[in-house]
Parts: structure tokens; sequence; C-alpha cells
């Protein structure tokens, strides 16, 4: 708004000489006139200012009215933003958003985060409670989720059986093996105490002292699986520890159908290997 600009008038004190030659009742008459009208152009601004609009026709810093300035020694506007939030300019053209100092957040180190208005969950179930926001994280995806996600297609019922018919491998030993002891599997998959220590095997040597050609043939081999051979290897004790090998000579083929065979000694005799 603006205030209205009385305009009093004031010609006939401007065309007066210096000297009065009007009667002292003209002079009075012209006095009273001007103050009449003087007083008329004050009251009128009082009322404009002591109006609603009257801080509208005031002005202030940044090119404001009084109506639109913020009172504030360091702050000098303030506005609401689209979150709701309020952000604060102290030069009147950079807004910040004013920080949070409800919450610390600290990450899976230790961290500190800085605060700040917007505040983002991820993979959280959020509901509102009694005039709350309530955040709370997922529970863990389960082993059937998981099934799901990968192409499983039956039905919680059908996995929880076919998982209990699993076999159990590498179970925990009832007691742990004894300090320095090496752990090993037995016959059932459970783990269990070694009874020897690495200084053991280091004790009776890896060294071989001797070499032993045999040849494994078809027809050896017994019905069933896993299917065994027994060959007689001249020379080589029952105590002795046996490997088996292929011959560095061997063809490519006689490699990959070992490797694919899976060869180990199940069991040796004097001069027999099995």
């Amino acid at each position: 708004m603006h205030f209205t600009r009385p305009v009093a008038n004031r010609s006939i004190w401007r065309s007066k000489p210096d000297v009065v030659r009007q009667q002292a009742s003209e002079v009075k008459s012209d006095l009273d006139r001007l103050l009449n009208e003087s007083s008329d152009a004050l009251i009128t601004v009082i009322g404009e200012l002591e109006s609603p609009r009257g801080s509208a026709g005031i002005g202030t810093k940044l090119g404001r009215t009084l109506g639109q300035a913020l009172l504030s020694d360091d702050v000098a506007l303030v506005r609401v933003n689209a979150d709701k939030g309020l952000e604060y300019s102290r030069d009147g053209s950079f807004f910040e958003a004013i920080a949070s100092a409800g919450h610390i957040i600290h990450d899976k180190n230790g961290a500190q985060a800085p605060q700040r208005s917007r505040l983002r969950f991820v993979n959280s179930e959020v509901r509102d409670e009694d005039g709350m926001t309530v955040v709370e994280g997922v529970h863990g995806e389960s082993a059937y989720e998981a099934a799901l996600r990968g192409g499983y297609a039956d039905t919680t019922e059908a996995f929880a059986q076919q998982l209990a018919v699993l076999p159990d491998y590498a179970k925990r030993p009832p007691e742990l093996p004894a300090a320095g002891n090496l752990a090993a599997l037995d016959g059932a998959g459970n783990l269990r105490d070694a009874g020897a220590k690495a200084a053991d095997f280091a004790a009776a040597g890896h060294v071989h002292t001797a070499e032993y050609a045999v040849t494994l043939t078809a027809a050896g081999w017994s019905g069933g699986t896993p299917c065994d051979q027994t060959v007689s290897v001249e020379g080589m004790g029952a105590n002795a520890r046996g490997v088996v090998s292929v011959a560095q000579e061997a063809s490519d083929t006689a490699f990959i159908a070992a490797a694919g065979a899976l060869l180990r000694v199940a069991a040796q005799g004097e001069g027999s290997l099995t």
C-alpha cells in the first residue's frame, strides 16, 4: 500500500511578501487554515499507520516492507520449503534448511552422520502410531524366501520336508579337539579329534621311499557304487602309506579318466593295494 500524501495549500505563504501588509485578522485566518490542513494530514497518516495495512507502507531491508521483513539480528529471511520445513537465509539469496536436533545417526562403523531435515529409510516397515512415525527394520530373508528368489516353486511344507532329509555334514564335535590336535571327519561326516598334531606328521616323514607301477583293468572293478579293485604290488609292505597317481607318461585320456574316477587307496596289505 501507499500512504495518502495530503497536500496543504501552502501557496498562501509562498506568495507572501517579506513585509506583511494584511490585517491581523487575515493573517490569523491564513495560519488557522494551514494548521488545520496540517493536523488533518497528520491524523490521516497516523490512522493509516495504525491500520492492519500500515506495515505494508514502511520500507525496510532487502527492498521489502515492514510487513514482509523478518525482525532478526542475524537472519534476513525465513521460508517454508516443499517438504514443509523451514529454511533460513543470512544474506537474502542463499537458503539453508534448519537442521533437525531430534536424532543422531551413526553408521555401522560408529561415525556420526550429519543432521539434515530430510531423513530416508530404505528397506524398512513404516507406520503412523499415536502421532509418531515408527520405522521398523525388516526381518532377514528366510531360506525358503531365498529359494523362491532363486527359482524354487514348491510350497513351504515341501521345502521343509526336503530340507529335513538333507544330510548333515561337518557337525560341530561334541567335544572340541585337544589343544594343538587336528580335527578330522569321521565316517558319519562329523568333526572329531584326529588324535594327531601337525608335528606328528612331520616326524613320520613324507618321503616316498619306493614307487610301484600297477595297471588297473576295466574288468577288475567290482560292481556297485563305489566300486573297488585290488591289485598285487610286489614288494610293498602292509604299513606303507600308499598313494595312487597316474604315471607321468600316461595319455591325456588316462589322466582325465583318473580325475573323474576320484581314485584313492581304501585298504592295503602285504603285497596288495585296494
